[in-house]
C-alpha cells in the first residue's frame, strides 16, 4: 500500500497464498508428517508435485526438471559437471548476467580454460563472428532473453551453430520463463536454467 515495488523478480514481496502455502506445509511436516505418512514420504511427494507442475509450465517432462536454489546454481552446476582441460573453449555474450560471466573466469584463472566474448547488445549477433567463435568450443552459454535491453536473442538458430561445431548450449532462460510462452524442444539446448520467481 506504501509504495511500487519494480524488481518482483530479485527483492519484491511474495504474495498472500505463496507464504500461506509455504507456512502451512513448513507445519505439516514439522508437525504432522512425523507422527503420520512421515517427513521424508511428504518431503518427497511435494517435491514430485512440484516438478509435475513446474513440467506442465514448460511443456517438459517432469524427468528431464531439476530443482536448483537459483539460476546462477543451475549454471554453476552445469560449469561443474563438464571435465574442462586448459584450453578447452568456452563462448558466451558480452550481455551476459554475472551468472553467465563469473564460473567462466573463474574456469580460465583455475584451469586455463579460454573464454570467447561476442557482442550482442540489442539482441544482434553477428552470425559469421558466432560461427567463428564457437567453431572449437566445448560449451556455449548465452540468454535467451537478455536482461539488459529485453531484447531476444535466436536461440534455436544460435543453437544449431554451435552443437554442428560440436558444442554443448547451455541456455539462461531465467528472463523469459513466465513472460511468454518457451518451447525448450525447438531451442534444441543441452541445458536451459530458469527460475520461478519470474
Amino acid at each position: 500500500d506504501r509504495c511500487t515495488y519494480c524488481n518482483t523478480g530479485a527483492s519484491g514481496p511474495s504474495p498472500r497464498n505463496v507464504v500461506r502455502a509455504a507456512t502451512d506445509f513448513l507445519e505439516h511436516h514439522a508437525f504432522e508428517a512425523p507422527a503420520d505418512e512421515g517427513p521424508y514420504t511428504v518431503a518427497f511427494e511435494a517435491l514430485e508435485a512440484a516438478r509435475e507442475v513446474a513440467a506442465g509450465h514448460l511443456d517438459a517432462r517432469p524427468a528431464d526438471v531439476a530443482f536448483t536454489r537459483s539460476t546462477a546454481d543451475g549454471i554453476n552446476l552445469v560449469a561443474g559437471a563438464i571435465d574442462f582441460q586448459p584450453g578447452d573453449v568456452v563462448v558466451r555474450t558480452d550481455q551476459e548476467h554475472s551468472a553467465g560471466i563469473v564460473p567462466w573466469e573463474q574456469l580460465e584463472r583455475e584451469v586455463g580454460v579460454e573464454v570467447r566474448v561476442v557482442s550482442a547488445g540489442g539482441g544482434d549477433v553477428d552470425r559469421d563472428a558466432w560461427a567463428d567463435a564457437v567453431a572449437d568450443a566445448k560449451l556455449v552459454v548465452f540468454s535467451s532473453l537478455l536482461w539488459t535491453d529485453g531484447s531476444r536473442l535466436p536461440v534455436a538458430e544460435l543453437t544449431d551453430v554451435a552443437q554442428d561445431a560440436g558444442a554443448r548450449v547451455l541456455v539462461d532462460a531465467v528472463q523469459s520463463v513466465g513472460q511468454g510462452p518457451v518451447d525448450f524442444d525447438a531451442w534444441g539446448a543441452d541445458a536451459v536454467a530458469a527460475a520461478g520467481h519470474k
